[in-house]
């Protein structure tokens, strides 16, 4: 099914002109039911994807809306074990498929890193102490282009993973430091773009495929300037 969008004069910035265009059309690719397990929602969009990983494919996955509209919780999950999010899940799955793919004549290796953009800079989420830090002291990422296209980041700490658990470790240390604000829609709203990144390094032979998955946690979407309680941090970057 086609959404078509068309943005209300109201919502246009003051400068525009004829050059933006207030109509947006999306392909919609399915509707999933209301549930408070992120399992429907993973095997969906993502657990068809986690073998092609070995085969040296990437793949990114975005959660994007308001605050408070559940984007954090899908991507990392609750508190509970039956409400695991896209990142756990993907995980678990992940090391079950290394078993697999790993052999005699073959190896696989899994690394993660996870970093945040926050008001047009990159930061590294996984930086010990960040989160004891003012944010003029955090440690600016450099973002560079690749000669055939693409973008990188340049600095970001990447660790080799041998399991589960240590992965999961790198997720929740990265989720303390990450930027949260509270709103008039959410106590604690996450203010940065997190990306958590699981690359699996697959080796047969002399030939290294290398695949990347990464989750993407949107900040919201909403005007900041409304929302921002106290009219505080009004300098944020729109999600």
């Amino acid at each position: 099914d086609i959404l078509s969008v068309k943005l209300p004069e109201s919502h246009l910035p003051a400068h525009a002109s004829a050059n933006i265009n207030p109509r947006y059309t999306f392909r919609e690719g399915g509707i999933l039911p209301l549930t408070p397990s992120q399992l429907p929602i993973y095997e969906a969009v993502l657990r068809g994807d986690i073998d092609n990983l070995f085969d040296g494919v990437n793949v990114t996955v975005m959660a994007y809306g308001q605050t408070g509209s559940g984007k954090t919780y899908t991507c990392t999950g609750g508190e509970s074990y039956q409400e695991r999010g896209l990142i756990p899940l993907a995980l678990e799955d992940i090391y079950k498929a290394k078993d697999r793919f790993t052999g005699v004549s073959s190896s696989t290796k899994i690394y993660v890193r996870f970093v945040e953009v926050y008001n047009e800079c990159c930061y590294d989420l996984l930086e010990e102490g960040k989160r004891f830090k003012d944010v003029k002291d955090w440690d600016k990422l450099k973002v560079g282009t690749h000669s055939g296209g693409g973008s990188y980041i340049k600095g970001a700490r990447t660790y080799e993973c041998s399991d589960e658990r240590q992965a999961l470790g790198f997720l929740f240390m990265g989720n303390v430091n990450r930027v949260v604000r509270e709103t008039r829609m959410n106590k604690g709203s996450s203010r940065s773009h997190a990306i958590f990144t699981i690359e699996v390094e697959s080796r047969v032979g002399k030939v290294t495929k290398s695949g990347r998955l990464n989750i993407v946690d949107l900040s919201g979407s909403e005007r900041v300037n409304k929302y921002i309680k106290g009219g505080n941090m009004v300098e944020e970057e729109e999600g």
